[in-house]
């Protein structure tokens, strides 16, 4: 009995966990793992970056990080994929935004990530 009592409300939590990640795949329905890049020209100097985000489990979250990513001024173009839990940012070198001010937007948006990959100093 104390088992099915414990068990039922996870299971709830867990189905309306899945349903709000289908929700939100469906109304990214049509995007993938191409980057998106920010309008406008491509800057002459662009330097990467990479965040783990380890907790993205569908392709709403993806489609979350990449547009928290692609609001920050700075950022030219984000590629996101599920498989890896990675994000690969590419950033204007002239007007890069802090790898920290990265993950604290990230945060904010409902994704903890943390950096894994920093540009060369220097560049």
């Amino acid at each position: 009995m104390h088992v099915t009592r414990t068990l039922i409300p996870t299971l709830a939590l867990l189905t309306l966990t899945l349903a709000a990640c289908e929700r939100r795949a469906a109304e990214s329905a049509g995007a993938n793992n191409a980057p998106t890049v920010a309008p406008g020209a491509m800057p002459s100097s662009t330097t990467l970056l990479t965040l783990e985000v380890d907790d993205m489990v569908c392709k709403g979250c993806v489609g979350d990080v990449r547009e928290a990513l692609m609001a920050i001024p700075g950022v030219v173009a984000a590629e996101v994929t599920l498989e890896t839990k990675r994000a690969v940012i590419t950033l204007d070198a002239s007007n890069a935004p802090d790898p920290a001010s990265l993950c604290k937007t990230l945060s904010e948006a409902g994704h903890e990530a943390r950096v894994i990959a920093t540009p060369p100093k220097g560049t």
